[in-house]
């Protein structure tokens, strides 16, 4: 399952929106939750450091990380998970900060 995401620098959290592909190779209907992690880094991701930081229900395909205006670059990235499937690989690495 691939998706396409953005973020934005919103107030004082990011917004991370993303879609989904909801056919699998077999041409059957998946409505899968997505895993977003976080971690941060002022150039590049610290990889060795991702947290969860949600698990959101199938439906929805957006999410507010609530954050201070701090100015620290935080990085996301995001999986998707279905019942009888294996996860999909981390998808994105995608950074914003709050200002």
């Amino acid at each position: 399952m691939a998706i396409t995401g953005t973020t934005a620098d919103v107030g004082y959290g990011i917004d991370i929106r993303w879609g989904r592909n909801t056919v699998d190779s077999s041409s059957e209907y998946v409505n899968p939750y997505t895993t977003i992690q976080r971690t941060t880094g002022s150039v590049a991701a610290a990889t060795s450091a991702w947290t969860q930081i949600a698990v959101v229900r199938k439906d929805l395909r957006t999410y507010r990380d609530e954050l201070p205006a701090d100015g620290k670059r935080r990085w996301y990235r995001l999986q998707h998970t279905f019942p009888g499937y294996m996860p999909s690989t981390w998808l994105g690495e995608v950074d914003a900060k709050p200002v």
